[in-house]
Order: C-alpha cells, then sequence, then structure tokens
C-alpha cells in the first residue's frame, strides 16, 4: 500500500501531529510526506517528498491578522499553479491535515482522500461554537482544504468521529512539575507589548518569540528564541501555559495537567472555535489581555483535570479503512 500523507506549516501543530501519525502509518505502508506554507519552527527529522510555499497566516503584533501581509508575502501564482500542474504517483490513499493543495487536486483527479484535522472537528455537531461566526470566515475554514469525508480531532468526544488530540512522544515522557517561570507563547502579539503586560504581573516569564535570535532578560522576563528542546523544558517546569487558542499547545498542556489560559487570534475563527470549546470545559479565556484578569488567572484559577486517552493506533486503523484495496 502507498499512501501520501498531506500537511501544511502554518503553525507547528500540523507537524507535531504528522511526526507521530506518519511512523505508526509506515507499519502498514509506504508513506510519503507532502508539507505546505510558511510560518513553522517545529523540527522535521527527515526531508518531504513535496514542499511547496502554500498559503500561510501573518499577524500584527497586537492580537490580530495581518491582512496587508497574509496578500502581499504569500505566493499565490505559485500556489494556482501547483493547483494545476502537480503530478502525483498512483496512491492507495491521501491523507489531508487541512492541506490547500492536496484537497483539491486528489478530488480533481479521482485519488481516494480522506481528511484528518482538527479543523474537520470545528464542524461537527455537537461542537462547541462561538456566538459571533461571520459568513466570510466561515467559508475559507470550510472551502480552504475541502475533502469528501474526514476524521476530526478535538478536545472532547462530542461526536463519534471525533477522536482526542495527538500528543507526541516527547511530551509523554517529560516529568512535569511546577518549579519554574509561566510560559507565554502568543505569536500573535509584538515582544514589546508582552513585555509591557507581563512585567506588571510581578513574576518570572519565559516568553518565547518569532523573532529575536538570541534569549534577552528583562528582569523577570526572559525573551527566548523558539527551539523545540527549550521549549519542551519550559513546558515542563511551568507552573502556568498563556498562549493563543491554537490546538496543539493547550492540548499538550491539558495533558501534563497544567494551568491553561488562551487568548483566541482576532479574525481567526478557528481560534474562536477552540476558546468556545475550551471555555465549556472550564478553562479560562481571554478576549482580552490586562494585568488583573492574569494575576487572577495566576494566582486564583484552577484549571480542571482532563485526561486525553490515547486512540492513535484506533485512528490510524480507521485511516487506512478509506484506502483502495
Amino acid at each position: 500500500m502507498r499512501i501520501l500523507y498531506a500537511t501544511q506549516k502554518t503553525g507547528n501543530g500540523h507537524l507535531a501531529r504528522a511526526q507521530e501519525l506518519v511512523p505508526l502509518l509506515r507499519k502498514h505502508a509506504k508513506v510519503d510526506v507532502l508539507v505546505s506554507g510558511s510560518q513553522s519552527q517545529f523540527p522535521w527529522d527527515e526531508s518531504y517528498q513535496y514542499d511547496f510555499p502554500g498559503i500561510s497566516l501573518f499577524y500584527s503584533g497586537s492580537g490580530g491578522l495581518d491582512y496587508g501581509q497574509i496578500l502581499t508575502k504569500n505566493r499565490w501564482g505559485t500556489f494556482l499553479r501547483c493547483l494545476t500542474s502537480l503530478k502525483l504517483p498512483d496512491y492507495d490513499l491521501i491523507i489531508n491535515d487541512y492541506e490547500p493543495i492536496t484537497a483539491r487536486v486528489a478530488q480533481k483527479r479521482g485519488y481516494p482522500l480522506v481528511g484528518c484535522s482538527h479543523q474537520a472537528a470545528l464542524f461537527f455537531s455537537g461542537v462547541p461554537q462561538p456566538e459571533n461566526r461571520p459568513y466570510l470566515p466561515m467559508e475559507i475554514i470550510r472551502r480552504y482544504a475541502p475533502v469528501p469525508t474526514a476524521l476530526g480531532l478535538h478536545f472532547h468526544p462530542w461526536h463519534p468521529q471525533l477522536y482526542p488530540p495527538i500528543i507526541r512522544t516527547k511530551i509523554k515522557q517529560l516529568q512535569p512539575h511546577s518549579k519554574g517561570p509561566f510560559l507565554a507563547y502568543l505569536p500573535a502579539y509584538s515582544d514589546d507589548f508582552l513585555l509591557r503586560l507581563l512585567e506588571k504581573t510581578f513574576a518570572s516569564w519565559c516568553i518565547f518569540s518569532k523573532t529575536i535570535q538570541q534569549p534577552r532578560q528583562v528582569d523577570r522576563l526572559t525573551l527566548i528564541p523558539i527551539d523545540d528542546s527549550t521549549f519542551l523544558s519550559a513546558l515542563e517546569s511551568a507552573p502556568g501555559v498563556l498562549c493563543q487558542a491554537g490546538f496543539e499547545l493547550p492540548a499538550e498542556t491539558l495533558f501534563l495537567n497544567k494551568k491553561l489560559a488562551v487568548i483566541p487570534i482576532k479574525g481567526q475563527i478557528e481560534q474562536h472555535f477552540n476558546a468556545a470549546a475550551l471555555k465549556s470545559l472550564g478553562i479560562s479565556v481571554f478576549s482580552t489581555l490586562d494585568r488583573e484578569a492574569l494575576i487572577d488567572w495566576m494566582f486564583r484559577v484552577e484549571t480542571p483535570e482532563i485526561n486525553f486517552s490515547d486512540q492513535s493506533e484506533t485512528l490510524v486503523q480507521h485511516l487506512l479503512s478509506f484506502a483502495h484495496a
């Protein structure tokens, strides 16, 4: 059996998931990997069979999307050429983790295709939804990587076709404690904004930044370039994590039974879905960042214990069931 696993590099969560699922799939089939997009700092230990620019998101530095950068920094011409010219060998199955090129090419050319993503989970019945669901962002997320059928990954089994988050092995190997600084990973905010805000909490913080090359110390705050081993060490010792309302990092934080607070990126509808889901489970969700709310969360609010079972093998078998015989 020959499988193409297609995923994207907007953020780190997709590759973190691929790092766990691809080796499991390779127990049953020959697996090639296709990626598209940028903005990921996640380490990948092997070369990709296909690597395309794709479409990525860029942030304003004040908590929202930067639509100007999204329009000017993405290579739209290359993306469109990929849609018309990409030639793939015969695959028995294409597994698509919200990757827009193969989602379209596979359906156009009749490849067996199944989605496996967190984004697919957002539209299953029973999944909590944000109160405000503007039409255009909703249509974009629906149409970004369309697939005929999909299995979803989410924080809770609201629907029979939902699976728990895929927790990477490196997280499972940590020995969590709370003796280190709080951890902040908020790529939609500028470093200067975070320094001004977090110094007012009178606590120690590790702030992970996409923009610096060397660590920088400011009183009790440490700005740190994104590096997987450094991040894992900080996560292992952090009493709590403040992050955007993504999927993988909140799931990893909850798996480690650590205090969690999230703030969704303005205009990114997926994050508002995640915020609604996490809020329904008792997790702290901020609409804006301010000192009093942070201090209350840090010292008075407890995060409920949420356990994720490991259903990776079951998910892989479910995915393989969609392959051509």
